[in-house]
């Protein structure tokens, strides 16, 4: 794992922890017995441990019912931040990221592993906002669509890379590519790194991400807009050579 990824590991930025990224386990570190595999192994074992409050048939009884001031289908959940609490955009992007890679090395596999991606992915199509992106939960709240987030919906973009074809995706990475005049660092990062695994499928992403670098380059220079190391770790990703390996992309 490179200084880059160990960095963000151990970032706290949306409240996640180490635990999440499967840095440490039950006093335990992942990496201890087999490298990035074995981080990304751990984790993707560990991803029923985590459920999502809406797993509970009460609780989706409840938001059908009575608690409709948000609007999305219950039945379509992914990942809390924290055990017994509701699916987030951000943890269940950054799960079906790591479940993602996981698959492709022929690290785990196996049919309950697949309806739990299937599962994760329907609960961000579920909630992506209406015109497109990513909140940090919802996507409608008292019957007000939210604003979408650069940063949700990079990391959503990014586990989403095999449901192009779906409309939704396709305007959201149209939305997100029109926000790299973004002032943050951190977001402009995140950014490069979900638009580089679209480079394929539309002739707009590479001059975007050629404009992206550019921009991200000159915002790095100023100390302040470098809050963390969680900013320096992913621009230092995002700044990167091309053929460099990104720890968020899932190959198709």
């Amino acid at each position: 794992m490179s200084t880059a990824e160990r960095a963000l590991a151990g970032g706290r930025r949306w409240g996640g922890g180490r635990e999440f990224l499967g840095d440490r386990v039950g006093g335990q570190h992942a990496h201890d017995s087999g490298g990035q595999s074995g981080d990304i192994q751990c984790f993707a074992r560990r991803s029923g441990s985590l459920p999502a409050l809406e797993a509970s048939w009460l609780v989706r009884l409840k938001f059908r019912l009575s608690d409709r001031q948000v609007q999305f289908d219950p039945k379509m959940y992914g990942w809390p931040w924290v055990p017994d609490t509701l699916s987030w955009v951000v943890p269940t992007a950054m799960a079906l990221i790591t479940m993602g890679r996981a698959k492709r090395y022929g690290l785990i596999r196996g049919s309950e592993f697949e309806k739990r991606l299937s599962l994760g992915a329907e609960m961000l199509l579920d909630r992506a906002c209406p015109e497109g992106g990513w909140n940090a939960g919802n996507a409608v709240v008292y019957g007000v669509p939210l604003r979408p987030h650069v940063d949700a919906t990079s990391l959503a973009l990014a586990s989403l890379r095999f449901h192009y074809h779906l409309p939704i995706v396709r305007n959201s990475l149209t939305w997100m590519l029109n926000r790299i005049d973004c002032p943050s660092a951190y977001s402009l990062a995140w950014v490069i790194l979900a638009a580089a695994a679209y480079k394929d499928v539309r002739s707009d992403v590479s001059p975007a991400l050629d404009m992206a670098r550019d921009r991200l380059a000159t915002l790095v220079e100023d100390p302040r807009a470098v809050e963390d190391t969680s900013t320096v770790a992913l621009a230092a990703l995002a700044l990167g050579p091309e053929d460099t390996n990104n720890p968020f992309e899932v190959e198709v």
